[in-house]
């Protein structure tokens, strides 16, 4: 699974959130307002292309999916919140101890205070 980057995971977010809400899928422009509303207070707002350009990376990498009607795009999420974060924390597990479930157990008990 491709990694997204962070402010590709804070587009996902916000399409998750309208999945798990059944609010109906996002365009560009429901998007980019909720982008910048959400993270971009007191900032330079993000302008229309870089938010499409975070869309059309998101699609390259299979994460959602792009259906036309009309004039406008709509994104909708292809794996699911918990699936995303379920393969991320698997792909660092590996990365910091392998296939040693052993040193896995040994690193959660020595973070239990």
């Amino acid at each position: 699974m491709n990694k997204l980057s962070d402010c590709e995971f804070r587009v996902m977010d916000i399409i998750w959130e309208h999945a798990e809400q059944e609010t109906g899928a996002p365009d560009l422009a429901v998007t980019r307002a909720e982008y910048n509303g959400k993270y971009r207070k007191g900032k330079t707002e993000l302008a229309p292309q870089t938010i499409s350009t975070y869309l059309a990376r998101m699609v390259q990498k299979g994460m959602i999916e792009s259906c036309k009607r009309g004039r406008y795009s709509y994104y909708t999420p292809k794996i699911t919140r918990k699936a995303y974060r379920e393969e991320m924390f698997r792909e660092e597990l590996s990365i910091y101890f392998g296939a040693d479930a052993e040193k896995v157990n040994k690193a959660i008990e020595k973070l239990k205070l």
